[in-house]
């Protein structure tokens, strides 16, 4: 999903917790019961384990593409050093045979030293 998407979906879901136990309390609860509370608190209660229960699988679906989408990029990693193999791009020098490079002075930028 998208930011916005998911921006709404909170506003929503905002807007639906407040005014459901707000019309509920209106319309069926004398505000001098305790009932009153007990409405309140349990649709809150439900409501908000509902929405985490909603985030859980958002966030179980966003982890098992992204683990989709490692695996297509380690098996096309994979096929192209098997490529390199094939073709002896990966043939290592021994030791010996390197080179020498010469380690060149390094500049300051540090002034304050």
């Amino acid at each position: 999903m998208t930011k916005p998407k998911i921006a709404l979906f909170v506003l929503i879901f905002i807007l639906v917790t407040m005014a459901v136990p707000l019309v509920l309390l209106l319309a069926f609860v004398d505000a001098n019961n305790l009932s009153v509370y007990i409405v309140v608190y349990g649709i809150m209660f439900f409501g908000s384990i509902g929405f985490m229960i909603a985030m859980l699988f958002k966030t179980k679906s966003e982890i098992q593409e992204q683990i989709e989408e490692l695996k297509v990029q380690n098996a096309a990693i994979a096929f192209r050093l098997t490529e390199m193999k094939k073709q002896g791009g990966m043939v290592q020098q021994p030791s010996a045979a390197k080179p020498e490079v010469k380690e060149e002075p390094k500049e300051k930028f540090d002034d304050f030293n």
